[in-house]
């Protein structure tokens, strides 16, 4: 016995055997603004409100059954899921003793912020990465992993759900990619989140860092109860390796922890003034050319030698037409020619 696989609800005209616009609704609102705590993998970066934020069956193919009028009906749709999260919740106000809770979606995100992060947290949410809310004349949105704009956080699990509401935890939440240059600096913003009345400072710190980067936090600690920002400042070297690397961002405190990623690209700097590559043919042999790279452009390009296996000495090069444009062909994102 294994959970039955779920997929985005869609039984309109856009699918086999389906009619109508019976479909999931999702997307982003053209009114509201990104809330604080809509903070999960794959939350888009768009600055406004989106949904759904949790899902429930509501297929009419598996129905809810009520009993009315003395015989059984099948319903499916919000009309059904509604309510049933409804009677969720009452599960969960029983679990608090009966304390009000209020806005649900400051428990559901940091929960599902904690485990789409991969941090170890209970599992609270069945991910639904298939299907989509597409109907005729209007197309919608897919489910991929984590968050998305046709399940939200996806289905829960009833019982995670209620015995892990509550307990004091935090969240933590960054970018989902930087880019920097050599020989530059760029600060991102990390947030923490507490729920269940955590109280503790949180440390910070970050691994996965290419050779030549380096970080810093300011504060290096986000101060009790924990909840707040701290901004990360990237550093790469002039000489930092040219590449796509992820970062694990952690904080920790009061013997818990909890990571999100980044995705970060270092990259060449811009051509400047200073560096261009002078390229001149010896018209009575044609096999060799001559490449000058003025002194003012070494250190930006010294990365890009080093993965052509060139050493300094290359700064002035004579070989063969078709290795002399190779090495053009590398440089030109750096330099011109004249």
């Amino acid at each position: 016995m294994s959970y039955i696989p779920e997929q985005a609800w869609n039984e309109s005209g856009s699918v086999s055997g389906g009619s109508g616009l019976w479909s999931t609704g999702g997307g982003a609102s053209t009114l509201y603004s990104k809330p604080n705590w809509q903070v999960a993998p794959g939350v888009p970066n768009d600055s406004v409100r989106d949904v759904p934020d949790v899902s429930l069956s509501a297929a009419g193919h598996d129905g809810y059954l009520v009993y009315q009028n003395g015989g059984l009906y099948s319903v499916g749709g919000t009309s059904a899921s509604s309510p049933s999260f409804a009677s969720l919740l009452a599960l969960v106000l029983q679990q608090q003793g009966g304390t009000r809770q209020g806005n649900a979606n400051t428990v559901f995100y940091p929960m599902g912020n904690n485990q789409y992060a991969g941090s170890g947290a209970p599992a609270v949410y069945h991910d639904i990465a298939t299907g989509d809310n597409t109907v005729p004349g209007v197309t919608g949105y897919s489910a991929v992993t984590g968050f998305d704009l046709a399940t939200g956080l996806g289905s829960v699990n009833v019982n995670n759900l209620v015995l892990n509401w509550g307990v004091p935890d935090f969240s933590v939440s960054a970018p989902a990619s930087a880019t920097l240059q050599q020989g530059s600096s760029t600060p991102v913003t990390i947030t923490t989140t507490v729920v269940g009345g955590f109280s503790s400072a949180l440390s910070l710190s970050a691994s996965g860092l290419p050779s030549g980067v380096t970080v810093s936090f300011n504060p290096i600690a986000i101060p009790a109860p924990g909840g707040g920002t701290s901004t990360m400042t990237i550093s790469a070297a002039a000489n930092a390796a040219l590449s796509t690397a992820t970062i694990t961002v952690t904080a920790s405190g009061e013997g818990k922890s909890h990571s999100t990623t980044l995705s970060l690209t270092v990259t060449v700097p811009p051509t400047s003034s200073a560096a261009r590559l002078y390229s001149t043919e010896n018209r009575s042999s044609s096999a060799k050319r001559k490449l000058f790279l003025s002194p003012g452009s070494r250190a930006g390009l010294a990365a890009v030698l080093e993965r052509l296996r060139y050493s300094a000495a290359t700064l002035m090069y004579r070989t063969r037409v078709e290795k002399a444009a190779e090495v053009v062909g590398a440089l030109q994102p750096c330099l011109w020619a004249e």
